[in-house]
């Protein structure tokens, strides 16, 4: 992915520039949460984390054609006794490189016949990368769902939105500079006088 990213990221700026485009306004990210878990604990970690993750501005939960899938792994940890010991929770962070994802990401400006958008289509092959994948632990559940979107947020989201505002800085950056460009002189004919 490290690879993709910078020819994504190079290409939409390229025609992004060369169609002088207004920036686009600030992306949204398309996320699903499974949650696995026994049905005493499943409804409050799968409500906790929507919660939570609907407080950030630029996210949308989906149902259907996500970017992001957020699985969520919940036991309750207990004693050979009986005795709670709190919570468990394993997470992984996927993002899906679907065809649609993938033709959204290559920019509009490169005709189906150009070189570059198959280059593209090949580099950014359709399937799963995983972002991340974590375990927190601990009694309060309502605390443990904020830290784990916390911990997405902070990495996985937030590398997305610093990709995008690069393209934006790099965009108007380009605007700053052809609009301080001199327009060139205009030619003046020289009339020619009769000998």
């Amino acid at each position: 992915m490290k690879i993709k990213l910078p020819l994504t990221l190079a290409l939409i700026a390229l025609c992004s520039i060369s169609a002088h485009a207004q920036q686009p306004t600030k992306p949204t990210y398309r996320v699903s949460v499974g949650v696995s878990a026994k049905d005493d604990i499943k409804s409050d970690i799968t409500s906790y984390v929507s919660r939570e993750l609907r407080s950030l501005s630029d996210i949308v939960i989906v149902d259907s054609t996500p970017q992001y899938i957020i699985s969520i792994v919940g036991i309750r940890a207990k004693t050979e006794g009986g005795r709670d010991l709190g919570y468990d929770l394993s997470v992984t962070v996927t993002e899906l490189n679907t065809e649609e994802y993938i033709n959204a990401l290559i920019p509009e400006c490169l005709s189906k016949d150009d070189w570059r958008r198959s280059s593209l289509s090949a580099a950014l092959a359709a399937g799963e990368d995983i972002k991340q994948h974590f375990l927190v632990v601990g009694s309060d559940l309502r605390k443990l769902s904020s830290d784990l979107v916390a911990t997405i947020d902070g990495e996985v989201f937030e590398q997305a939105r610093k990709s995008h505002q690069s393209i934006m800085d790099m965009i108007q950056k380009y605007n700053q500079q052809q609009q301080q460009k001199p327009s060139a002189p205009a030619r003046s004919n020289p009339t020619k006088k009769p000998i």
